[in-house]
């Protein structure tokens, strides 16, 4: 489903600084128009973006326990029924959730990747990120950055709830001066390190809910500050820690994720990363690896998307929730086609209907939470798994990452 978004240069000043930009006219024809995004790309960054004060999931039962309780926040405190994102609580409420931050950045940067034409890959690069287990202090960047292959694209999202999201509150303010003064501490480091030109651009963003209005974004000044990075080769890298963030998440073979780390690796110490250019990964033995290995395994359409499940708390019961991406996304991962990879959209029609998905638990998995669900599983003598299979509607977005809740028949 869409939702309406509103979206507007914050005061005259703003819009002025605009109009030297050479995207202009793109963003303004965006202004003019009913914005909208998609529901499902706006609640996947609210379930698995992470605020800047926190450490990313790592374990499997810290993914189930962040998700688990985020659906929950979703549900308890945001309105998504009449086309647009309004708040059923207070600010004071949210906050103390960490949902304003949240909410800021996934309308801030639903809008910006609609501009640039991003996905969710491409902001994988954030403060205090890790690849292969180290720390890569290359991207100590202050704020999130992506790039769009020619150009780096930066954003400072911020988010609140007010009464009414049509007026400048003093929580708005206080947020677009803060933007404001960040951008100019940066601008003078920047300035003095004498850092290397490109054509970036820098957007602030502030989103706003209220409990009846079509949720509001306010665009702030683009003046960017310099990065001494080659674009097309930081939105290779940032890609390729998504992936690997999502193959951990999903389960794919533990070989598959440690060549993708150690290619990482490789591609940032090498000055000309296009040598591993269908350079495809490996496995231990040296052949390619194709193959995937799963825990609680889940598919759809007859392994056309491959993934894996947990159960969760949700609505006084068990139900499983569903982590998955495309197997051809999979294999283009591991044949390492940076042309690929780089320029990858997941568009799928069929997935905007009802697809089939089949769950597989094997026997030795089994815990309580499997009898204890609503979703009636089959015992697989021959297989010894228990399986069960639901035509449904399903979750999914640009990046690749498909997602959701899977429905019971009861």
């Amino acid at each position: 489903m869409s939702l309406n978004l509103s979206v507007n240069y914050y005061n005259e000043k703003e819009a002025e600084l605009f109009k030297d930009y050479e995207n202009y006219e793109t963003i303004n024809r965006m202004i003019g128009h009913k914005f909208t995004i998609n529901e499902d790309e706006f609640k996947s960054y609210m379930l698995f973006t992470e605020q800047a004060d926190e450490a990313g999931f790592r374990t499997y039962q810290d993914l189930k326990d962040r998700v688990q309780h985020r659906i929950g926040d979703v549900d308890d405190y945001l309105d998504l029924s009449a086309g647009t994102i309004t708040a059923k609580k207070t600010s004071e409420r949210l906050s103390t959730t960490g949902m304003t931050e949240r909410i800021g950045v996934s309308l801030g940067l639903n809008v910006v990747n609609q501009i640039h034409g991003l996905t969710e890959a491409d902001w994988a690069i954030t403060q205090n990120i890790y690849a292969g287990g180290k720390r890569l202090k290359d991207f100590d960047y202050q704020i999130p950055m992506a790039s769009d292959g020619t150009r780096f694209i930066q954003v400072e999202n911020k988010g609140c709830i007010n009464d009414d999201n049509t007026s400048k509150s003093p929580s708005v303010s206080n947020h677009y001066r803060s933007i404001k003064d960040k951008k100019e501490s940066i601008l003078d480091r920047e300035r003095a390190g004498r850092i290397g030109r490109h054509t970036n651009i820098y957007y602030g963003t502030i989103g706003v809910l209220d409990d009846h209005n079509t949720a509001k974004v306010w665009l702030v000044d683009p003046d960017p500050y310099e990065v001494e990075w080659n674009p097309k080769k930081y939105r290779l890298i940032s890609r390729l820690i998504y992936y690997s963030k999502l193959f951990a998440e999903i389960g794919i073979n533990k070989n598959i994720q440690m060549e993708l780390h150690e290619r990482i690796g490789q591609i940032l110490d090498s000055q000309d990363y296009t040598i591993y250019n269908n350079k495809p990964l490996k496995s231990n033995h040296g052949y390619r690896v194709n193959m995937v290995q799963m825990k609680n395994f889940a598919s759809i359409n007859y392994n056309e998307v491959l993934g894996s499940f947990f159960f969760i708390e949700k609505d006084n019961g068990i139900q499983a929730f569903m982590l998955a991406m495309p197997k051809a996304l999979i294999n283009l991962i591991i044949s390492q086609n940076f042309d690929g990879i780089l320029n990858y959209e997941y568009q799928n029609y069929e997935m905007s209907d009802k697809v089939t998905i089949e769950l597989r638990v094997r026997l030795s998995q089994a815990t309580d939470e499997l009898h204890q669900t609503d979703l009636d599983f089959v015992f697989n003598e021959s297989g010894k798994r228990y399986d069960y299979q639901s035509y449904q509607q399903i979750n999914h977005i640009s990046s690749g990452r498909i997602f959701g809740i899977i429905e019971s028949k009861k």
